[in-house]
């Protein structure tokens, strides 16, 4: 599976066998090859300026251009490696003060060095990720607000909860890793299906759902009254899918299979009207 993150592509097959907190050098074909800690050496003394005040910021000091850049990275070369060669085709990097070449390496390394860590899923690591990437996707909950939701609703193993969220699942998923997959509970949805894209993203095994039931909130008038059916509750909620594998960007392969299968009886169709019509 190809995974997009920002500007970076790679396949997590290598990855396959490895302990959480790894970190991967991503290399020529977006493949994750484990990266080597390299112990800097800090008895070297490094050849440095008294100051900055000679150097001018005109774009010329560095020989390599664009072109070569991206020739190094089509050869496979690692960013450790090109980072060296722009420290040396740099012109005024000697001239630097330590702390500017030291700020200097950060920089490219951070640009050219595509390093990942892999990291086990959590409500502390989503909820913060959500919140700073796309907060209007769970209504601007923040972190320290969901703990204490989770503590003053005395979440544990074995209750019976009923959830209603529209934070796309990720006060669901808080409550189902509290409760281990031990107890019940019930997510009251609006719309045509439960969502539940951030759920999706904690990894939990299959009996985790075993357990975890959906109800729509049109229903609950119903309910109560003592007119509901359990016929008028789709079997499976096809809708819930679809929420989830748009939000990760999946349903293009869907999409275009269901086009596919739409067009076929409607030939079937029109075919059928153009004999009545001759008829």
């Amino acid at each position: 599976r190809k995974i997009i993150f920002e500007k970076q592509w790679f396949y997590l097959d290598n990855a396959i066998g490895h302990i959480y907190g790894t970190t991967f050098e991503v290399t020529s074909g977006g493949n994750l090859q484990p990266k080597q800690e390299v112990e800097e050496t800090t008895t070297e003394t490094k050849e440095a300026g008294t100051d900055n005040r000679n150097i001018v910021d005109d774009g010329k000091s560095q020989k390599l251009t664009h072109d070569d850049i991206k020739a190094l990275k089509d050869k496979g070369i690692k960013g450790q490696e090109i980072v060296q060669q722009l420290i040396e085709n740099s012109t005024t990097f000697r001239d630097k003060t330590e702390f500017a070449q030291d700020k200097y390496i950060k920089k490219k390394k951070k640009k050219y060095e595509a390093v990942i860590t892999i990291v086990k899923p959590s409500t502390r690591i989503l909820s913060t990720m959500y919140y700073a990437r796309e907060p209007g996707k769970i209504n601007h909950l923040r972190y320290d607000t969901l703990a204490q939701m989770l503590t003053l609703g005395n979440i544990r193993a074995g209750n019976k909860m009923i959830v209603m969220e529209t934070c796309a699942g990720l006060v669901l998923g808080a409550v189902m890793e509290r409760m281990g997959g031990y107890g019940s509970i019930i997510q009251m949805y609006p719309g045509g299906g439960p969502v539940r894209a951030a759920t999706s993203c904690f990894g939990f095994p299959k009996l985790f759902f075993n357990n975890l039931h959906e109800f729509p909130l049109s229903k609950v008038d119903s309910l109560l009254s003592g007119t509901f059916s359990t016929e008028s509750l789709p079997s499976e909620p096809e809708d819930n899918t679809l929420m989830e594998e748009e939000s990760n960007g999946l349903t293009d392969e869907k999409q275009t299979s269901l086009q596919e299968t739409e067009e076929e009886p409607t030939t079937e169709a029109a075919m059928e009207i153009n004999q009545t019509e001759e008829q």
